[in-house]
């Protein structure tokens, strides 16, 4: 784990490294996964795309996006047009 942090943030060496708090390791190493699956999902969509199959590009496209925005897993709740001109009584 630590030489990957290394080889990824190319500031701190692996002796640096070594005296960093487990907190802050844990958060660069999640920092990393979440760039990482984001420029996956870029090469994904722009080189694989037309050649898979619905469901495999779908099953993949979920999990890579989970990935990359952990902060949007939640499914959110959007109204439609046509609810919001019933509030708005139009």
């Amino acid at each position: 784990m630590i030489c990957k942090i290394a080889k990824f943030y190319p500031a701190y060496k692996i002796d640096d490294l070594a005296s960093v708090p487990r907190r802050t390791l844990s958060a660069m190493w999640e920092c990393m996964t979440i760039i990482e699956a984001q420029d996956q999902l870029k090469l994904f969509t722009a080189l694989d795309w037309p050649n898979m199959k619905k469901a495999q590009r779908q099953k993949l496209h979920r999990e890579l996006h989970r990935l990359a925005y952990p902060s949007n897993i939640q499914a959110k709740k959007f109204i439609s047009v046509a609810d919001l001109q019933k509030v708005l009584g139009r």
